[in-house]
């Protein structure tokens, strides 16, 4: 059996999960899962959804435990669409602004990568943003 060194935080999660987890829970959950995948297909059909990659600018270290889980909770909101739903997500760069990094995320409908993975590079060639160079601060 694999036991992986999980930092703080996430292993107390793991193991809660692990702990609550039912058979009847799980149809549920799966049912709710099926429930949203077949909703943001009908949303989708075959457009691009965009998206911020994360909620704000990055956790700081040492940031209070309650702000800190309230980041993740929202980065999790954003985060988790692509895993629960099977649709492919794309995240681009777009550079940094006063400093702190910007991106965006582009989700599509299961099986749509190959029409989804030109739209980063194109989205560049029109965008103002440029990468951050190594040591560059806009």
């Amino acid at each position: 059996m694999v036991k992986p060194n999980l930092g703080p935080g996430i292993r107390e999660r793991v193991q809660e999960a692990i702990a609550k987890t039912d058979e009847s829970a799980m149809d549920d959950l799966h049912a709710v899962r099926t429930d949203f995948k077949s909703a943001l297909a009908t949303l989708l059909n075959e457009d691009v959804l965009a998206i911020p990659t994360v909620p704000g600018a990055p956790a700081k270290l040492g940031m209070d435990a309650a702000l800190l889980e309230n980041f993740r909770a929202r980065a999790f909101s954003l985060l988790s669409i692509a895993g629960l739903s099977g649709f492919c997500q794309a995240s681009i760069p777009l550079g940094t602004r006063c400093g702190i990094p910007v991106s965006v995320s582009l989700l599509a409908r299961h099986g749509a990568d190959r029409s989804l993975l030109p739209l980063p590079r194109s989205s560049r060639r029109g965008s103002k943003m440029r990468p951050p160079q190594p040591g560059a601060r806009q």
